[in-house]
């Protein structure tokens, strides 16, 4: 079982250098500007000569986290990835001897961090359109009595709660520097990236060259208070079946390396022996199977 020794050791380094990462890149961020930072980047990509599908899954990491409004920085990510690579070597490897669990481990170890941020993005669109139909509500209300888009924005963007009175807070801000409306509407376009969002901007700028036409915000209002009867209706039927799927899924792996402790013939099992090699990767797929399963029943609830 010495093994298990280097792998508890080696899991230790991994983590350990990921929070002198996080460090270190904590204290160089703070020291510098958002040119600069821009700058250093792709400085280090010219330099390192980073293959083209690496750049490009950078560029969509970064594009989630900022979507998902985290404080996670791309080489926070990264690292993380990184010592859960770390850990798969570890697990499949030097533990397991099982080169296709090792594979498994590690195509888990970048799923599952990019499918919590795309849980992350969901949610924040759910709060974002839970808040939009008052808010829709209020700007025709406030258009009524004084028929400006840009004042309405204005006189109700203390009205709102967070996240929506940030995207409300920059487009009055936008408004009172003398920006046009297309410049501020295509900011607002892109902070409300989710359907309900993108047709609420798109009726702003209508109501802006037409004033007649409110009642597009009232019609958007009522569709809006229907899609949040729906989700909400679905997260209910399908929050006690998720809750079980994620207890499943989470406890399976440490199940695995519990009896890898407390029976030694297991070990000799899941090493050496085909049906147990089989076992082994069937355990470690859980967290992949999950996701998958995940995925699928929300797109079909969307």
């Amino acid at each position: 079982m010495g093994a298990i020794v280097e792998y508890g050791i080696a899991a230790g380094a991994a983590l350990f250098v990921f929070a002198a990462v996080t460090l270190v890149h904590q204290f160089v961020s703070g020291r510098r500007g958002k040119v600069q930072d821009v700058r250093r980047k792709a400085a280090i990509r010219r330099v390192a000569g980073l293959p083209p599908w690496f750049e490009r899954w950078a560029a969509h990491v970064e594009e989630g986290l900022g979507r998902s409004r985290v404080r996670f920085k791309f080489i926070h990510y990264f690292a993380l990835v990184a010592a859960l690579m770390a850990v798969a070597f570890l697990v499949g490897i030097v533990l397991l001897r099982n080169p296709v669990a090792f594979g498994i481990l590690a195509l888990t170890a970048v799923v599952v961090p990019e499918h919590f941020l795309r849980n992350r993005i969901q949610a924040l669109r759910n709060k974002l359109l839970a808040q939009l139909g008052p808010a829709v509500r209020l700007v025709a209300a406030e258009h009524a009595g004084t028929p400006q888009v840009n004042r309405a924005i204005i006189h109700v963007t203390d009205k709102l709660d967070q996240p929506l009175k940030g995207v409300f807070e920059k487009a009055a801000n936008g408004f009172l520097a003398g920006k046009s409306y297309d410049h501020v509407f295509g900011q607002m376009y892109k902070d409300l990236d989710f359907e309900y969002g993108r047709i609420f901007v798109q009726g702003l700028r209508v109501l802006a060259d037409d004033s007649s036409m409110r009642h597009i915000l009232w019609w958007l209002a009522e569709h809006i208070t229907s899609q949040l009867d729906d989700i909400n209706s679905e997260k209910a039927s399908l929050s006690g079946e998720r809750l079980m799927s994620v207890v499943a899924v989470a406890f399976m792996i440490p199940v695995l390396l519990l009896m890898l402790k407390i029976v030694p013939e297991t070990y000799s099992y899941l090493v050496h022996h085909p049906t147990g090699r089989l076992v082994a990767c069937m355990c470690l797929s859980a967290p992949l199977v999950g996701v998958l399963f995940d995925r699928l029943g929300a797109g079909a609830g969307r």
